[in-house]
C-alpha cells in the first residue's frame, strides 16, 4: 500500500457493491441543537440562617475551650476559672452574625426577586426555543427523508448485502490485554462523539492455534447487520525501540488484514500522524465507507463540513528507522 488511509474491503462485500454516486448532503446541514433551559434563580431566602450561626458558635467555643487548655498545661497557675469566661466570644459571635443577616435580609430578598424575573423572563424565551426546536427538528428530519429517499435504491442487492453480512464472525473474546499506542486515547474520543454505541476496544477474534488473539484498535460493530469494521491507528515505530512498524510491504501487517479480510470485516488503517492532525476528517472517511457499503449517505450528515483527510505516504522499513532516529512522532503530539 502507497499511502494511507488503507481502506480493504472483503471480496465477498465487493461483489454485491455497485457503482453507487451518493446523493450530496446539502452544505451547512447539521441536526438542531436543543436549547440551553435558563438556570433557576435557587431558594428564596431566608431572615436568619440558624443554622449557620450555631456553626459559627460552635466552633468559636470549641476553640476557646482548646486554646484555655492548651493555655492551662503550659501554665499550670493559669486559674480554671478561664472557663467561665470561654462561651462569651461565641455567644457575641453568633448574636453579631444574627443581626448581620437580619440586616442584610431585605437586600438578599431584593437580589432573589430580581433573579426569579429574570428567570421568568428566560423561562418564556426558553419556552419560545423549544417550540423553534421542535420545528427545525421536524424540517431537518424531512430533508433527511428527502436525502434517503433520492438515494438510489438497489432492493436485491441490499438483499444480498445483508446476507453476506450474516456471515461476518463476531469478536469472540473482550478484555484482551493488547498494548494501546499514545494516539488512540484522544482518537477514541472522536469516534465515540460520531459513531456512539458502535465503538469498542478491547474485542478480540481468536486466532486458530495460537493462544493470543488479534485486537482491533478499534472495532466498529453494529450488531443490527453484523457490519463489521478493524480501525487501525499504525506508527512507524514504538518508543524506546528502533525496529520500524507497519511499513510498507510488511507481512505481519498482510497477515493480520487478510484475518479480518476473511471474516468478513472491513480493514481501515490510518496513519498515528493523521489520527492527531486530521481527526475528523478520518471519522469522516470512516462514515463515507460505511455510507458507501450500505448506500446510506446519511452517515456523511454530520461531516457536511469536515474537509477531506489529506493522504499520507507510507514509509519504507528504512524510513522508519529514521523516523525513529529523528523521533519523528513528537513531531504530531506522541
Amino acid at each position: 500500500m502507497e499511502q494511507f488511509p488503507i481502506i480493504l474491503i472483503p471480496a465477498a462485500l465487493r461483489e454485491v457493491q455497485v457503482d453507487v454516486t451518493l446523493f450530496p448532503i446539502p452544505p451547512g446541514l447539521r441536526a438542531p441543537q436543543p436549547p440551553r433551559p435558563p438556570r433557576p434563580p435557587g431558594r428564596r431566602p431566608r431572615r436568619w440562617n440558624q443554622m449557620r450561626v450555631i456553626q459559627a458558635s460552635l466552633t468559636i467555643l470549641s476553640l476557646g475551650f482548646l486554646a484555655t487548655a492548651l493555655l492551662m498545661i503550659l501554665y499550670p497557675p493559669t486559674s480554671p476559672t478561664l472557663l467561665i469566661f470561654v462561651p462569651i466570644p461565641a455567644v457575641v459571635l453568633g448574636f453579631s452574625l444574627m443581626l448581620l443577616q437580619l440586616q442584610s435580609f431585605p437586600r438578599r430578598l431584593h437580589r432573589y426577586r430580581r433573579r426569579q424575573r429574570h428567570y421568568q423572563q428566560q423561562r418564556q424565551l426558553y419556552d419560545r426555543a423549544l417550540l423553534v426546536f421542535a420545528e427545525q427538528k421536524h424540517q431537518y428530519q424531512l430533508t433527511l427523508d428527502s436525502i434517503k429517499s433520492a438515494a438510489p435504491q438497489y432492493p436485491h442487492r441490499q438483499a444480498l448485502l445483508l446476507q453476506v453480512l450474516r456471515q461476518t464472525v463476531l469478536p469472540d473474546r473482550t478484555k484482551s490485554a493488547a498494548l494501546r499506542g499514545r494516539s488512540e486515547g484522544e482518537f477514541g474520543e472522536y469516534l465515540r462523539r460520531y459513531f456512539p454505541d458502535k465503538i469498542y476496544t478491547g474485542l478480540a477474534l481468536t486466532i486458530p492455534g495460537y493462544s493470543h488473539p488479534y485486537t482491533p484498535d478499534f472495532a466498529y460493530v453494529d450488531r443490527t447487520i453484523s457490519l463489521c469494521l478493524d480501525i487501525e491507528i499504525d506508527e512507524p515505530y514504538r518508543h524506546g525501540e528502533a525496529d520500524p512498524l507497519h511499513y510498507r510491504g510488511s507481512e505481519k501487517d498482510r497477515q493480520r488484514n487478510a484475518f479480518f479480510l476473511n471474516r468478513g470485516w472491513i480493514v481501515i488503517r490510518f496513519s498515528e500522524e493523521q489520527a492527531m492532525r486530521q481527526a475528523n476528517s478520518c471519522c469522516k472517511t470512516i462514515a463515507a465507507t460505511i455510507a458507501q457499503i450500505l448506500t446510506d449517505p446519511s452517515y456523511l450528515l454530520p461531516f457536511s463540513e469536515v474537509p477531506d483527510l489529506q493522504p499520507v505516504r507510507c514509509w519504507t522499513a528504512e524510513e522508519g528507522k529514521q523516523m525513529a532516529r529523528q523521533n519523528y512522532r513528537a513531531q504530531y503530539g506522541c
